[in-house]
């Protein structure tokens, strides 16, 4: 009996299946495994709840090296929302006002905002 591959799961259960992992993984792993899971990340049902608390910005540092720049990944991020998102979870570390307004002017259908202090 020969098993299915991944890349061939409908788009939707791809979609719910992957949906389940972290902002982190969805950037920096998923996008890499092959095509058809690059193309679902690329989902904005992905990006209606980003909780940033979770991302290891270490993580990040390393792979970027002195390129990573926090407020620029949380600006991709919220574009990526495509302005679906409704939950958004910042660390108050280093946050400008600019940065604030540009969570304003992208996410009119936010509903909860969280500055977490971690």
């Amino acid at each position: 009996m020969e098993g299915r591959k991944w890349e061939e799961l409908n788009m939707d259960c791809l979609v719910n299946v992957l949906g389940r992992v972290g902002i982190e993984s969805l950037l920096l792993d998923i996008p890499f495994v092959c095509k058809s899971w690059s193309k679902a990340t690329l989902s904005s049902l992905y990006w209606r709840r980003l909780n940033f608390s979770q991302v290891s910005t270490v993580r990040l540092m390393y792979k970027y090296e002195e390129n990573f720049c926090a407020i620029s990944m949380m600006k991709f991020v919220v574009d990526r929302s495509d302005r679906c998102a409704t939950y958004l979870s910042l660390p108050n570390r280093s946050l400008t006002d600019e940065a604030l307004i540009y969570v304003a002017d992208r996410c009119p259908n936010l509903r909860t905002f969280v500055l977490s202090t971690l």
